[in-house]
């Protein structure tokens, strides 16, 4: 049986009892790299694909052929510098050029060692201090962060050289399918970084091992969103450059901010998203506030425990095929991913962490404090076994001879293991289930870190005598260490130390001092008589500040719990990271309705900038407790005096499925309205003129010199009614522009039908913008009606209270109360009105001889133009149809705009 049919058969039995999904049609076909080294094999890649794009960052991009001569080129450049046997260093910022300067060293038949230009220079000086390298690829700017006695190859921005046509031929020197291709460098227990070489041969098969199992290839594109010198990386970058992918690198700023991420997955297109589970719940966070579905088709985890509970959200918009969710256990020293594991929408209610089994080149054995097996059912230490088990540690055979053991497998033969320390347990169906480490190791935001490390830099620290490092994991912050110190400095003086000394994920959130470490009757630490380092305190209000700060402070003290919290200090070094950061904002946006970007809070993150920054966006008398309905949408620059475009969302009420279309809207402000938080806010039972008035309040700043209303669905309807409540207030409409929206006497009709008829219409709209929840209910449903064509399931679903519905609507429920209420005041009668209207009607949901839930609106507006566009009801706002509605509704505005005398 080949590696191929292994995989196939792991992927059905791990998949949870589907048939193994095939490429979609169109996409190409991978055909299998017969290389035996990462070089050969990447030039046999890029001659089959020579003018696909390889690598984009930013605004480079490189093809295949050019990322070849670009690495040839400064291949050619670093051989006469390169010593043979040492690695040659990598220390770049995230670019394209990163990834020409890796295969360039590897051309050289060296091995490359990748550098985070974010750490640390005292841990720089470290790893090279260990590793040797004969010579550092980095930048003018980076090289003071190295030792003085290092050689480096400069690429600045100025600097062209590495990406020149016509490279001379690249240095011939065999490389072995043994040798080592890179070495990267995990937490140690003395103090000092650890080394680990891997070789080309555990590269190559991890790729190879993984392409059956998930189907990727030239078609997909892949995120490379973790550092350089972390070994998520590696899966990163080989994985697409083997199958002919193409690999965009996000920048700094980008990984660090979830709404430029999520924008960032959007315009690239990307397939293939590898997180770690912290990462992704800031990005799952978000979710829920746009409509549309990113184009996804696998979002890989791995790098710390996975709880599948916490993937309900994303499942409930997602479902769990579009995309897959996979989960790969795994570690540096077996190549990355050692596990394969297929999440399923049933997994996220359970409460275990499931690792599914081991890649099919790869085995696991279990194994008790004395190295004998234990039985199945019983918890013991993983071995991993098999093709990618790398070489070793650089510069330490005792530490290698310690952990890459020989032990014997199954069939009673000797094979060459990893030690790894994590525990598991093997079920009953094979796989295996997580249950943390045997020893001092733990996982902060997917990076390995040995808390002996920040005990060692702790203890350095003068006036420290005694100190104990200890990781705490808090509900919705992950897994963080804190610190216990007995000793003369203060926690400021502490974490200042610890911040020159290690990487930003390995210094403790908070510094405890305590006057001694309690111990237990053997002399061991007590850790349960320590401190309570979670208590959320009251924070410092200084006299006189206003109410948005006291709100932020007490947010912030939630956030950062055990910490004094104050107005003045920057957040990180209160304890704060970049995840605590998202979350931060979030509640911000929540709680004022203002969006803070990242990247402005990185430049002043206190209390006080961002308290700043929410009143100089909030109008005047805004209640703190709403969210602001009125969102500011890309576009382009806008000409001074042009009416605005104002879009009133259809049936969720969420402004943000304007979104798609406001780009293609240039030379005119674009807003869009929340209607869902309006009506929400409104007491009583609200009517179509309350619902209106409503509008016109948050529109007063915008409205002059008149404005176009633009509706979807049900906001067809409302902008009716709106306008209706300009014209009535002296305000001007210059247009109404309806996207496929039900006429108020449709929804009249709709409103005389029965409840259960109009929740299976509800249910109707749920299906299409959620298709998964239509699988969902299928799977559901008891037989009688599994074979039930759409319609009836929609009618089963809706008579079956609630129960089936429950666990695949979740905050939908909320959704068809407002649905409901949408579609009772949108079908109030409105007088006709003589606005120039345009009618743009989704053609491949409407039959020749029917006028469908469009018919009727010439009764109110008699100034109608009617246009089909060949898409759907949702189609009409994505694209490529949004770019066509765009492009109709600009010119029909352009036109009224003249006719009132006003640029064009």
């Amino acid at each position: 049986m080949t590696s191929t049919d292994r995989a196939l058969r792991l992927r059905r039995r791990l998949a949870g009892r589907r048939d193994v999904s095939v490429p979609a049609l169109g996409r190409t076909a991978t055909a299998t790299v017969t290389a035996d080294n990462l070089v050969a094999a990447f030039d046999e890649v890029a001659g089959r694909h020579p003018d696909r794009v390889a690598v984009r960052c930013d605004r480079q991009a490189l093809t295949y052929r050019e990322l070849a001569a670009a690495s040839r080129v400064l291949a050619s450049r670093i051989a006469t510098v390169a010593t043979p046997g040492q690695p040659v260093g990598v220390l770049l910022p995230r670019s394209a050029r990163m990834i020409v300067a890796a295969l360039a060293v590897l051309r050289t038949g060296a091995a490359y060692l990748p550098l985070d230009p974010e750490a640390p220079a005292v841990r720089t000086g470290m790893i090279v201090g260990a590793a040797a390298p004969s010579l550092v690829i980095t930048t003018g700017t980076l090289a003071g962060s190295l030792p003085a006695t290092v050689a480096a190859v400069l690429l600045d921005a100025s600097d062209s050289g590495a990406l020149r046509p016509d490279p001379p031929a690249a240095p011939a020197r065999p490389i072995a399918p043994t040798d080592r291709a890179y070495v990267i460098h995990t937490s140690g227990t003395t103090g000092r970084p650890k080394g680990i070489e891997v070789s080309h041969a555990n590269v190559l098969r991890l790729v190879g091992t993984t392409q059956p199992l998930f189907g990727f290839g030239p078609d997909d594109v892949w995120t490379m969103a973790h550092s350089f010198a972390f070994d998520f990386s590696v899966w990163e970058m080989w994985g697409p450059l083997l199958t002919g992918g193409c690999v965009v690198v996000v920048e700094g700023e980008v990984m660090r901010d979830p709404v430029a991420l999520r924008r960032l997955l959007r315009a690239e297109r990307v397939t293939m998203l590898s997180q770690t589970p912290t990462a992704f719940s800031s990005l799952a966070a978000q979710e829920d506030e746009y409509d549309d579905r990113l184009p996804l088709r696998w979002v890989v985890f791995g790098g710390e425990a996975l709880r599948f509970a916490d993937l309900r959200p994303w499942v409930a918009k997602y479902g769990d095929a579009a995309p897959e969710l996979v989960n790969m256990y795994g570690i540096t020293e077996t190549t990355v991913h050692a596990s394969y594991r297929r999440i399923l929408a049933s997994d996220v209610t359970g409460t275990t962490s499931l690792i599914g089994a081991p890649l099919p080149d790869l085995d696991f054995l279990l194994w008790d404090e004395d190295d004998q097996p234990v039985a199945d059912g019983e918890i013991g230490q993983i071995i991993v076994t098999g093709a990618g088990v790398a070489l070793g540690y650089l510069g330490q055979p005792e530490l290698t001879a310690q952990r890459f053991v020989t032990v014997t497998d199954a069939q009673g033969r000797p094979v060459r293991g990893y030690r790894s320390g994590d525990l598991a347990r093997r079920t009953p169906s094979g796989e295996y289930e997580y249950h943390g480490r045997n020893d001092d190791q733990v996982k902060i935001r997917g990076y390995r870190l040995e808390v002996g490390e920040v005990h060692a830099a702790l203890l350095a620290r003068p006036g420290v005598r005694q100190a104990a490092v200890v990781p705490h994991t808090a509900p919705g912050a992950g897994t963080r260490l804190v610190a216990y110190v007995v000793g003369d400095a203060g926690p400021a003086e502490l974490r200042s130390w610890m911040e020159g000394r290690l990487p930003v994920y390995a210094v403790p959130s908070a510094f405890i001092l305590v006057d001694a470490l309690p111990r237990t009757a053997n002399g061991k630490l007590d850790r349960a008589a320590l401190p309570d380092p979670n208590p959320v305190l009251t924070p410092h209000v200084p006299a006189g500040v206003d109410d948005v700060t006291r709100s932020l402070l007490a947010i912030l003290a939630e956030l950062l719990p055990g910490t004094e919290v104050e107005a003045d200090t920057d957040f990180f070094r209160q304890g704060g990271n970049s995840l605590l950061a998202t979350r931060l904002l979030a509640a911000v946006r929540r709680q004022f309705g203002v969006v803070v970007p990242l990247r402005d809070f990185l430049k002043a993150p206190t209390v006080r900038a961002v308290a700043g920054a929410v009143r100089r966006a909030r109008p005047a008398g805004r209640s703190a407790a709403s969210r602001r309905p009125v969102d500011l949408l890309p576009l382009g620059d806008s000409v001074a005096g042009r009416a605005p475009v104002v879009a009133l969302p259809g049936v969720f009420g969420i402004g943000a499925s304007m979104a798609r279309l406001s780009t293609h809207v240039r030379g005119r402000p674009f807003y869009a309205l929340h209607t869902r938080d309006l009506l929400r806010a409104q007491d009583g039972t609200p009517s179509a003129a309350v619902a209106a008035q409503a509008c016109l309040t948050e529109l007063l700043p915008v409205v002059d010199p008149g404005v176009h209303l633009v509706g979807h669905s049900l906001g067809g309807a409302m902008a009716l009614h709106l306008a209706h409540a300009l014209r009535a207030g002296g305000r001007q409409v210059r247009s109404i522009t309806l996207l496929d929206a039900p006429s108020p006497r449709c929804l009249h009709q709709r409103r005389s039908e029965e409840h259960r008829t109009r929740l299976v219409a509800f249910l109707s709209d749920v299906a299409v913008a959620f298709p998964e929840h239509t699988r969902r209910w299928r799977e559901l449903s008891p037989q009688s009606a599994a074979g039930l064509p759409d319609t009836e399931l929609l009618r089963w679903a809706a008579s079956t209270a609630a129960p089936a519905l429950a666990a695949t609507i979740g905050e939908l429920a909320d959704a068809f109360e407002d649905y409901r209420t949408m579609g009772r005041i949108m079908a109030e009668p409105a007088p006709a009105l003589a606005v120039p209207a345009l009618l743009l009607v989704a053609g491949l949901e409407r039959s020749d001889d029917d006028d469908g839930h469009t018919g009727g609106w010439h009764l109110v507006l008699p100034n109608l133009t009617e246009t089909v566009v060949a898409t759907t009801h949702e189609g009409l706002l994505r694209d490529p149809e949004a770019a066509t509605v765009a492009e109709a509704m600009i010119e029909f505005q352009r036109q009224q705009d003249k006719t009132e005398g006003n640029p064009s």
